[in-house]
């Protein structure tokens, strides 16, 4: 955890929803920012999942068959371009609600 600092005053956090003292930030997510959050927790779980798979795949076997292992990677590699999409498309939206709010 990082804090921001202004002199040699403590302006606030970054990177972080808590802070040293324990205090919590609160952040109202917009509806769509609620949406993509969900479907960033879905990605994130399948990827941990596959990159577990990838690096177990050996337990209890002396060898695999390369299809196995190139599905494997393949399946990785679409969730990880459906994650950067939905990346792109957050950053995105956390632009649009930043400009609505300086409204």
């Amino acid at each position: 955890m990082r804090r921001l600092l202004q002199g040699s005053k403590s302006i606030g956090c970054i990177n972080s929803l808590t802070c040293r003292k324990g205090n919590t930030m609160k952040k109202e997510l917009t509806p769509e920012l609620k949406v993509l959050k969900e479907e960033f927790d879905f990605l994130h779980k399948k990827i941990g999942e596959l990159e577990w798979e990838r690096a177990t795949i050996f337990y209890g076997k002396k060898a695999i068959l390369n299809s196995e292992s190139e599905l494997l990677e393949d399946r990785i590699n679409s969730y990880t371009d459906n994650m950067n999409l939905l990346l792109e498309k957050i950053r995105n939206e956390v632009t649009e609600a930043n400009k609505t709010k300086e409204q």
